[in-house]
């Protein structure tokens, strides 16, 4: 955060808000020259731009080199889930659609589509999948990154049942820091004592604690 209110500071950095919409938008007009977002937005945006100028794609910034070696990206996007209390033959016939859906063919065709990760390395070895990275090399720098992070707890991702809480928290937190209304320290202590609250609450309402 101090690195982050430091580049704002010196003009380095806008400030467009919490909704990805303005901040694509800014792009798209030239108020900026870079954002992060997922990449199901990157198709859309390499359109919107198509004519106006090249879009490039990059690993997403860190403080240093060595901190990747223990860190790295987090991948996020929809979920399938198969509920337990429904009859048997509504499972059974969910969990011929999670194969079918996890089958390299359609994975190819769900990230092609959408931009969004395969969930199987065999998909990107599916004639589409490769089509479409040749025609689009942006998508690569994405895979590339996911494949070169380490497995382990920090890249796993949150398992919270206050996520959309907790992002909330933080997204204060930072705007906070940027308008200088407090220092990153009081800031993020304060973000985490308020999720921290909220996942004690949550796991004594679900009997988790």
């Amino acid at each position: 955060m101090e690195w982050w209110k430091a580049m704002y500071d010196e003009g380095l950095m806008g400030d467009y808000g919490r909704k990805n919409a303005d901040v694509r938008t800014a792009f798209y007009a030239g108020q900026t020259a870079m954002f992060i977002d997922s990449t199901a937005v990157l198709r859309g945006a390499i359109d919107t731009v198509a004519g106006k100028f090249e879009i490039g794609t990059a690993f997403l910034p860190r403080p240093n080199e060595a901190a990747f070696k223990t860190a790295g990206t987090v991948i996020g996007g929809g979920s399938l889930w198969i509920i337990n209390n429904r009859p048997q033959a509504e499972q059974d016939c969910a969990w011929e659609f999670l194969k079918f859906q996890a089958s390299p063919a359609e994975q190819a065709y769900w990230h092609t589509m959408s931009g969004y990760f395969p969930i199987r390395k065999a998909a990107y070895d599916e004639a589409l999948a490769i089509e479409w990275r040749d025609k689009y090399p942006q998508f690569a720098t994405a895979v590339e990154q996911l494949h070169a992070a380490p497995n382990n707890r920090v890249t796993n991702g949150g398992l919270i049942g206050v996520f959309p809480t907790a992002r909330q928290i933080i997204e204060t937190a930072i705007e906070e820091v940027l308008a200088g209304k407090a220092t990153p320290k009081a800031a993020l202590d304060s973000a985490a004592s308020q999720v921290t609250l909220a996942i004690d609450e949550y796991n004594i309402s679900m009997g988790l604690k």
